[in-house]
């Protein structure tokens, strides 16, 4: 989907995973680290994207990241 495309167009440093839905993972020293995914919803009108981190405060960055590209790309395409 196109939003997959901006959103990998955004973030270069991560590795991605488009099994099930968009993954991004950051790995440290071989370990993954961090990790967002982000996949719509098949019943709702929702993207939904769950986040986790070594600390709550890397975790609510990722998220608020994520979803201000999500609403960037939603206000550019319409």
């Amino acid at each position: 989907p196109q939003l997959w495309q901006w959103l990998k167009s955004k973030e270069k440093t991560a590795r991605v995973d488009e099994q099930d839905g968009l993954k991004f993972e950051w790995p440290k020293e071989g370990l993954t680290q961090s990790w967002v995914h982000i996949r719509p919803s098949g019943t709702e009108p929702f993207v939904r994207v769950i986040c986790e981190a070594q600390t709550e405060t890397e975790a609510q960055r990722i998220q608020k990241t994520m979803r201000s590209e999500i609403e960037s790309m939603a206000t550019v395409w319409g």
